[in-house]
């Protein structure tokens, strides 16, 4: 997998949710991760995606899309789970 993100962006992300776009990669790479579609915040030029998956610090809440032919993996933002998502998360690896 590539990925890319906005470094400006990404030190919004750190000041608001403490999370650095690296440790998303993570998540976004987590073979268990639970992946769905961002219906409201799509468009005809950029489709986006959620993702819960794990990270060295626990359970991340990620969005990203998918751009070019390459499929590199464009993180948008991240933030830790929170316990629904979380408890999905763990529910759906045991099952």
């Amino acid at each position: 997998m590539k990925f890319e993100w906005d470094s400006g962006k990404e030190k919004r992300n750190i000041k608001i949710h403490g999370i650095n776009f690296d440790e998303a990669k993570e998540a976004l790479e987590d073979e268990f991760g639970l992946d769905d579609f961002d219906d409201s915040h799509s468009n005809f030029s950029e489709y986006r995606y959620s993702r819960i998956g794990l990270s060295r610090n626990g359970v991340l809440f990620a969005v990203y899309t998918i751009r070019g032919e390459d499929g590199i993996y464009r993180i948008i933002s991240a933030r830790k789970a929170e316990k629904p998502e979380e408890n999905l998360y763990w529910e759906s690896r045991y099952e």
